[in-house]
């Protein structure tokens, strides 16, 4: 943290100015520096005009979160950002007090949600957040999984009655609440995601065969991903002991679902005999039947296609809105739900969870062989195909999110592949969408996993059902940080494992995410490069050149 000391008044608050633009180019990354400073120069004339001329200190800081600029003066409280009269004639007298207490209240605003102001004590602080960073959910969420551990432990070396107690009053109510928190998501989140995606889908005619051609390599590899991730899980079959009983401990226990009937009584069981019952029910066989017919009729009903298309769409952002303020809570909840599983966690049960985490590794691994199998037999050299999108891997790893890696893959598309923009433009950003090939490894192999745990035996059309589960909610999982949590607690559900098995996903998740997402990002990429070449949209010459 780096701190300045100015004097409250027109000379001091542009030496602050100064000071706040020379620590915050010492960061890199961070565009949005202009209009920034122009905030903070606003807020320190608002501070100075209510703060009877005493000194003002600024800080610059980084921490996990994000960048921060502080800024902190003795005065008076007053309405910040909202001080805004719609009746004052801004063009009258640029000099007008009143228009200038306007003009800059509409600035500080316009900042956003990103500005915090308070008064205490007769002080005023206002803290300007001035980049977010990606990878603090990641970090927050492996900082709760090794402090989990870390009190897990020390509970074990507690009297039992404390280390009880503090289970039962703490650990257990937090968990628990998180967990009905995302029991309450799964339906309406899964719905609405669902149906605001397939009713996209009548664009691709519009597309013609070259979007037929990313469509149809986006499911051909999110097959072949789920078919990995059993082949995979019954290979390896990593050891399961001790993981039903701890789940169990938890209140856990295996849904009826779980006991599915023949193939044909599962076709037919699909279509519900009302439409709210799934939802009360959370049959997500049925909740998904249902939002893929609504989303194909939203497009074929004329001219309220579109009022639908914008309604779906709002409930779509809704509840990933209220998804995103659930999962800033996941560090919370992986701390106590990692701490409380540590406690009655013993040995075997421990190996377990790292030999499932391991055997998810070596299912995304695969999936690297399988695109080089598929570049080679288009022509595409796969180990320099890997070289060149090396950044756009590294972006999705460490971020842990492929969307967040998508300008940088559509960069490299472009510079680094030779790709024409009309194909990158629209394969990225419908493959950061849909195509969603790690997180069908990851989901079939937990779900194994855990079936394992539990003694659940499947038939050949039962695997087939659930197969189809994984792959439609692989085109429907919400681009944001968390969703693959609720997305795995539908998978679980639909083959009747309990929810608290989640609990237990919390902490190995974090790590499992980042290899995850770098092969959902390499799939959006590889697919891209075969697409354009069969259309002879990729510039082979920029692909195999030499870096000097």
């Amino acid at each position: 943290m780096t701190k300045g000391t100015f004097m409250l008044d027109p000379q001091g608050i542009s030496k602050a100015v100064e000071f706040t633009e020379t620590e915050l180019k010492k960061f890199k990354g961070i565009k949005n520096i202009p209009s920034t400073l122009i905030s903070v120069e606003e807020a320190m004339v608002m501070l100075m005009e209510n703060g009877g001329g005493y000194g003002l200190d600024v800080y610059v800081y980084k921490n996990i979160s994000g960048i921060y600029v502080k800024i902190t003066a003795e005065g008076k409280e007053f309405d910040f950002k909202n001080d805004i009269d719609l009746g004052v004639d801004l063009l009258k007298d640029e000099y007008d007090s009143a228009a200038q207490d306007t003009i800059r209240a509409i600035l500080l605003r316009a900042y956003g949600d990103s500005i915090k102001y308070q008064n205490k004590g007769g002080r005023s602080t206002v803290v300007f957040t001035v980049s977010k960073s990606e990878k603090a959910l990641l970090y927050l969420t492996v900082a709760g999984l090794v402090l989990g551990i870390l009190f897990g432990f020390i509970l074990k070396l507690m009297p039992s009655d404390i280390s009880a107690g503090i289970n039962t009053f703490a650990l257990t109510p937090i968990k628990t609440l998180f967990m009905n928190a995302l029991k309450m998501l799964v339906a309406p989140v899964v719905f609405f995601s669902l149906v605001s995606c397939v009713s996209q889908f009548n664009n691709l005619r519009e597309l013609g065969r070259t979007g037929g051609k990313v469509m149809g390599y986006y499911m051909f590899t999110t097959v072949i991903a789920i078919a990995v991730g059993f082949a995979v899980s019954f290979a390896v079959r990593p050891s399961a002991a001790g993981i039903a009983e701890l789940v169990t401990s938890s209140g856990g226990q295996v849904s009826e679902i779980a006991e599915t009937p023949s193939f044909i009584d599962t076709v037919v069981n699909i279509i519900p005999e009302n439409i709210v019952e799934p939802f009360i029910t959370g049959d997500m066989m049925q909740i998904i039947f249902i939002a893929i017919i609504c989303g194909i009729a939203v497009g074929s009903i004329g001219s309220y296609s579109k009022a639908l298309a914008d309604f779906f769409g709002a409930c779509n952002d809704l509840f990933l809105g209220i998804t995103t303020m659930v999962v800033r809570f996941i560090p919370i909840a992986t701390f106590c739900a990692i701490a409380s599983s540590t406690m009655a966690m013993g040995g075997d049960s421990l190996l377990s969870m790292l030999g499932m985490t391991a055997t998810v590794i070596l299912g995304l691994l695969i999936m690297l062989v399988v695109y080089s199998v598929i570049l080679s037999s288009r022509g595409i050299n796969p180990l320099l195909f890997f070289k060149r999108i090396s950044a756009g891997m590294i972006t999705a790893f460490s971020t842990g999110s492929s969307n967040a890696a998508m300008p940088v893959n559509m960069k490299i598309c472009g510079e680094e592949l030779g790709i024409a923009p009309k194909i990158y433009t629209f394969s990225i950003p419908l493959g950061a969408t849909v195509n969603m090939d790690g997180t069908s490894v990851c989901g079939v192999i937990m779900s194994m996993f855990f079936a394992r745990a539990f003694g659940i035996e499947f038939t050949a059309a039962q695997l087939i059902a659930f197969a189809v589960t994984v792959l439609v909610l692989s085109i429907s999982t919400p681009g944001i940080p968390g969703a693959t949590i609720i997305v795995t607690s539908v998978m679980f559900a639909s083959i009747g494992l309990p929810i608290e098995c989640v609990a237990l996903v919390f902490g190995v998740d974090s790590v499992i995410d980042m290899f995850r997402s770098a092969i959902n990002a390499t799939g959006d990429m590889a697919i891209t490069a075969i697409v354009a070449k069969s259309e002879k949209l990729m510039d082979m010459a920029v692909f195999n050149r030499k870096k000097k």
